[in-house]
């Protein structure tokens, strides 16, 4: 039994090393490494190199930058393990990861293993973002019951809280279109493996340290983000038709409107916090003219579905009043800043 394990890395110089040595200092030492440094511009490729030099089961694979689906798909070839594990490079496996899966991976024959996050390094808590109650396996009768958490519940979206089943992952072909996002790629990705999957697994335990870097560094927004997402919405909506004809799927055509409309909000709020006021024009401009965002903002069961704060923007960009809207996302964020400001002195005051 043996694991590969994948990690995308560009520009990471922070936290690579960290990440390399939760991998090669598993509990369960049959695995294989490979980094594919994605165009790093700082020192990610030559701390890489540095790791591999001293240890044999590691190896580096250097590309121009495409995004971490790109990346991902350059280290694919070089696969030899029985099932895949995707690592982002700022993030860490727990140490006893590997081992932990292992009697699963052999014993089940699960084409996916799902599992928890944890939000502390030390793995004391685990950030649980699935439903249910407690491990347990998933026949392909019963596949529905974690297809209807495909939309916006955040568990499947991400590869990295997957051991994949190698014969699976490498029969895999994906469009073209698909292979350079960089927005939603990894979400796109597992809806493609979910369809495939016949036999899945969750176990209800924290073995990836997810780290939030999301504070005290500078946001980006990028135009393009919307582009992304209606090249993911297009292969999502087909998956949809598909999956309505499994007993026990419950996702609706008014729900997927509802998650477009909800990807917009967040789209164009990105736009208002860290974009330029050029860029929230050109980002509006994007949405309206969008086919995917019209037939959304027309249903009118999928609007009612959304909180009332993006009802409203979803009203007022069908009305053309981007200037009222900017300002609604504007006090949304500032209402959010507060929010969480509030939060972390009620967490210093009660330590």
């Amino acid at each position: 039994m043996k694991y590969s394990v994948v990690v995308p890395a560009y520009n990471c110089e922070r936290f690579v090393g960290q990440c390399i040595e939760s991998i090669l200092n598993q509990t369960y030492g049959s695995l294989e490494l490979i980094v594919v440094d994605d165009g790093s511009t700082d020192e990610t490729l030559k701390i890489c190199n540095s790791y591999a030099e001293k240890d044999a089961r590691m190896k580096v694979i250097h590309q121009e930058n495409g995004g971490p689906f790109s990346a991902r798909m350059a280290a694919y070839p070089s696969i030899s393990g029985d099932y895949v594990l995707h690592v982002d490079a700022d993030d860490c496996l727990r140490v006893d990861a590997l081992e932990t899966l292992k009697p699963l991976a052999e014993s089940g024959g699960y084409d996916i293993i799902f599992f928890e996050f944890s939000p502390s390094l030390d793995y004391s808590s685990m950030d649980k973002r699935f439903p249910f109650s407690d491990s347990r396996p998933f026949g392909s009768e019963e596949k529905a019951q974690y297809l209807n958490l495909a939309l916006d519940t955040y568990c499947l979206h991400s590869m990295c809280s997957k051991a994949v089943k190698a014969e699976l992952l490498l029969s895999m072909s994906y469009p073209s279109d698909a292979q350079h996002l960089i927005s939603g790629e990894d979400h796109l990705q597992s809806l493609f493996l979910l369809d495939r999957a016949d036999k899945a697994y969750y176990l209800m335990d924290a073995l990836y340290y997810y780290r939030d870097t999301s504070s005290g560094t500078t946001s980006t927004f990028r135009l393009n983000d919307y582009f992304d997402f209606q090249a993911k919405a297009k292969y999502f909506a087909q998956f949809l038709q598909k999956w309505k004809t499994l007993p026990g799927f419950s996702l609706t055509d008014d729900d997927f409107d509802a998650y477009v409309l909800l990807s917009t909000c967040r789209y164009l709020t990105s736009a208002v916090r860290n974009g330029s006021r050029s860029e929230y024009k050109q980002a509006v401009g994007i949405v309206i003219s969008a086919e995917i965002f019209q037939r959304a903002d027309s249903n009118h069961v999928a609007i009612r579905k959304l909180r009332i704060d993006r009802r409203l923007v979803s009203r007022l960009l069908a009305l053309g009043c981007t200037s009222l809207t900017k300002g609604l996302l504007s006090l949304v964020c500032a209402a959010s800043r507060s929010h969480s400001a509030l939060c972390s002195l009620r967490s210093k005051t009660t330590q």
